[in-house]
């Protein structure tokens, strides 16, 4: 009994060494994010997202999942802090340490996914800036043309202080013109228009929960040729319009997304040390010699312990459960068509 007791202490310590501080503490809070829309005459969007991160403790990476829909996508993607161009190489991964003012990117079936490394000290803000433009978020009918833009993920863990949304169309409306927005949820977001801009402002976004913005506006704002047009429908559109107000016309939600998971590399480079590299080796071999004694002494604490291992590293925010036993938690979500993001 005591050797079993010895044992289980040692791997105790052992996996702890070899999970990344990142993937135990949550080291940042969302004082604010802004998100800038400009609708272009070909129909396509382009999207300024702010976000301001406080880090409690060193950051060294943060990412976000950009929802898209089976027909949307995401292009010309940028990333930028205070004027300084990010330089994209690499591969999108989470957890790691990457040369700082870098970024990454994939496209994963329901998120597109960016993430982005640096060097935060503890107790600083940092404003980064993710530029993108997306193409077929538009639906042209004769008369009406619609724009669903998520402005917000569910997978985020923390609240958010402020959230502030604008669209930008191509030309001020005129008189006797038809144009309409909706919050998505509407006692979150209650848009309103200013000319030619649509404008919607959140406080207290709560973790887990999304937001969208939907606007309706006149077909004749574009210019819409073949060569531009990517979802051009038959009909006026006015059903829609008329509809628009009980539900969104287009669901993000597409795809299983990007699963929030540690590389093999971010343990050994997020907890630093010899630990973070025998850490596995160590955890592997006393796990084996519990499951030795365990049968042995024909007791279930096998299984219990199984039970406890898949569950120690799960993500919050409903993760892949096909990697849960090296899921990416305390900092982000991830795992579904959602959307989020997160940092380390």
């Amino acid at each position: 009994m005591r050797m079993t007791t010895v044992i289980a202490g040692v791997l105790a310590v052992c996996l702890a060494g070899a999970v990344p501080a990142a993937a135990r503490d949550t080291v940042y809070s969302l004082p604010r994010t802004t998100v800038t829309a400009t609708v272009a005459k070909d129909g396509s969007v382009g999207v300024v997202e702010e976000h301001t991160f406080h880090f409690s403790a060193d950051g060294h990476g943060a990412y976000v999942d950009l929802p898209v829909t089976y027909r949307s996508r995401i292009e010309d993607v940028t990333v930028s802090e205070g004027g300084l161009a990010y330089r994209e190489e690499g591969t999108a991964e989470l957890g790691v340490d990457r040369p700082a003012a870098t970024f990454a990117q994939r496209d994963c079936g329901g998120v597109h996914r960016v993430v982005w490394y640096f060097a935060a000290t503890g107790g600083s803000d940092r404003v980064f800036r993710i530029a993108y433009r997306l193409r077929g978020a538009v639906i042209a009918y004769d008369d009406h043309a619609f724009l669903h833009l998520p402005v917000w993920g569910r997978n985020w863990d923390p609240s958010l202080d402020r959230l502030e949304v604008s669209v930008r169309l191509p030309r001020v409306g005129k008189k006797k013109e038809t144009y309409a927005a909706f919050g998505r949820p509407g006692e979150l977001l209650q848009p309103a228009f200013a000319k030619q801009t649509v404008s919607a402002t959140a406080t207290n976004v709560p973790g887990g929960r999304s937001a969208a913005l939907d606007v309706a506006f006149p077909r004749k704002q574009l210019a819409l040729t073949l060569d531009t047009a990517e979802d051009v429908r038959k009909g006026s559109g006015a059903a829609n319009l008329r509809t628009l107000g009980s539900g969104s016309l287009v669901s993000t939600d597409s795809g299983t997304g990007c699963p929030a998971t540690l590389t093999s590399s971010s343990a050994s480079s997020s907890s630093g040390g010899v630990l973070s590299v025998l850490g596995p080796i160590l955890a592997s071999v006393a796990l084996l010699t519990l499951l030795i004694i365990f049968r042995s002494a024909g007791t279930g604490g096998g299984s219990r312990y199984r039970r406890h291992h898949q569950t120690g590293f799960s993500s919050s925010s409903g993760g892949d459960s096909s990697s849960s036993s090296s899921s990416f938690s305390g900092s982000g979500g991830g795992g579904d068509g959602g959307g989020g993001g997160g940092a380390w």
